[in-house]
Parts: structure tokens; C-alpha cells; sequence
């Protein structure tokens, strides 16, 4: 939902070292946004977002004869990405950075479990491995409620719960759907943002077996915004853009 230049200009930079490589690149906006003209027919902006990524694969299909394409994006980018790769075989590949969902709108129950993760992660991270926190629970001052409800949630996770990937059943099977269909799949997320919680929340050890055969490809990166802001998490984006883009040119026959 932002123009096609991308947050701190990471889309132009991107697409620069993708071509540098050989690839053909093509940064677009969404209708309505930036550059684009609005859409007429009064669609929601899931569908027609999809409609308008496969107009673009067409255009690029009929003026260089492409025959396979890699989708990526950031947040909603990276949602129509995924939700693009799943109507469209000729996708091969879709690297999505911080979606915040997938096939569908979490539930309610999803929700609750992933702001519950959400705590449990601050409260580890911080809570458990900082000096003042320590001092906290020395002088009595730290939170011991919080702290143990998100001690439990952290156990609950780590044992594999399932009630938060049975209520996200479609987003389960549309992963399944691309990892059968070979579509590789490159995930980057920010440790503490909202699309890393749920990516685990809806998977569970599902994405451990996946990323032990490769597909999908997560990455998260610590101490880092939902907008990559820092010069370093930046390069390393594109650094990892790259390398799949790479890696996805002989599936481009």
C-alpha cells in the first residue's frame, strides 16, 4: 500500500541489484496507488490486488515472453504476493517480507494467540535476559503475573499447540498447496512483528519440517522495525532478494 519505490527506497535498490544480475525486473503500484488509475469496478482491494499483480505478469508475459515469474513484497505486498502464487501457476517463486497474513483473515481465537505469543516473546527476550529486569524481580518491582502467563504461553508453544493452527486451517493448506507445487518460498520477518507471530502460530512445527527441507526459506531479523529502517537490515534484505532471485533463474523455462 505504499508507492512503488518501497519503504526507504528498498524496492528501487532491490530491483537495481536484481537487474545488475540479469534479471528483469518490474516495480509496480497497486490501483489506485502512486502512478496507478483507479479501479472502476468497486472490488476489495484483496481481489483486486491479485487481479492487478496477473495483469501485470500478462503484460510482461506478452512484451518479453516471459513464461515463470517471482513475486515479492513488504506486508500487504507480500500478502497479495502469496495470495497471487496460489491462483497463478506460473509463479515459481514468492519472497514475502513481514506479511502480516496469508490465504485468509485470522479469527479471533488466531488473533488472541498470537498477541499472546507476542507477550510471551517481549517477556523472554526482555524479562529473562536484561539486567534490569533482573533488578525488577530483585526489588520486587517486576511484573510476576505477565511474567508467567507469558512463560506459559512460550512452553504452550514450544510443546506445539494446535488450536491456532486448526482455526487457520486455509492458510495451513495454501502453504501445502505452493511447498507440492515447488513454488519456493522465502520468508524475512522482524523478530517481534505481528506476521512472525502468526506465520507461527498457524504453522507450528510444520515450518520447522519445511525449513529443513528448504522450502520455505525463513528468515528473521532481530532488533529490527515492521519497515526494515536500519541501513544494515536493508542490505541484508537485499543481499537475501538476491540470492533467491538466483537461485529461482533455472525454474525460468
Amino acid at each position: 500500500l505504499v508507492h512503488h519505490v518501497g519503504p526507504h527506497r528498498l524496492y528501487v535498490q532491490a530491483a537495481r541489484d536484481l537487474a545488475e544480475r540479469g534479471h528483469l525486473v518490474l516495480r509496480m503500484d497497486f490501483s489506485g496507488i502512486g502512478d496507478s488509475d483507479r479501479r472502476v469496478d468497486n472490488l476489495r482491494f484483496e481481489k483486486a490486488a491479485v487481479e492487478d499483480a496477473r495483469a501485470a505478469l500478462d503484460f510482461l508475459a506478452k512484451r518479453h515472453g516471459i513464461l515463470r515469474f517471482a513475486l515479492a513484497g513488504l506486508c500487504s505486498g507480500a500478502e497479495i504476493s502469496f495470495k497471487t502464487a496460489l491462483e497463478d501457476r506460473r509463479v515459481v517463486g514468492a519472497l514475502l517480507i513481514n506479511a502480516p497474513q496469508f490465504a485468509e483473515e485470522p479469527s479471533t481465537a488466531v488473533i488472541a494467540t498470537v498477541a499472546q505469543g507476542k507477550s510471551a516473546a517481549y517477556y523472554w527476550r526482555v524479562a529473562f535476559f536484561s539486567r534490569e529486569s533482573w533488578r525488577r524481580v530483585f526489588t520486587g518491582r517486576a511484573e510476576y503475573g505477565s511474567i508467567l502467563r507469558a512463560v506459559g504461553t512460550r512452553i504452550r508453544r514450544l510443546l506445539g499447540g494446535a488450536r491456532a493452527a486448526r482455526e487457520a486451517g486455509a492458510d495451513l493448506a495454501a502453504f501445502e498447496t505452493l511447498v507440492e507445487r515447488g513454488v519456493r518460498l522465502r520468508l524475512l520477518f522482524s523478530e517481534v512483528d505481528w506476521g512472525h507471530e502468526y506465520l507461527l502460530a498457524i504453522l507450528g512445527r510444520r515450518i520447522e519440517e519445511w525449513k529443513r527441507g528448504g522450502n520455505p526459506d525463513l528468515h528473521v531479523f532481530e532488533g529490527v522495525d515492521h519497515m526494515l529502517t536500519p541501513l544494515a537490515a536493508q542490505a541484508r534484505a537485499r543481499a537475501l532478494i538476491v540470492d533467491w532471485a538466483d537461485g529461482l533463474a533455472p525454474l525460468n523455462r
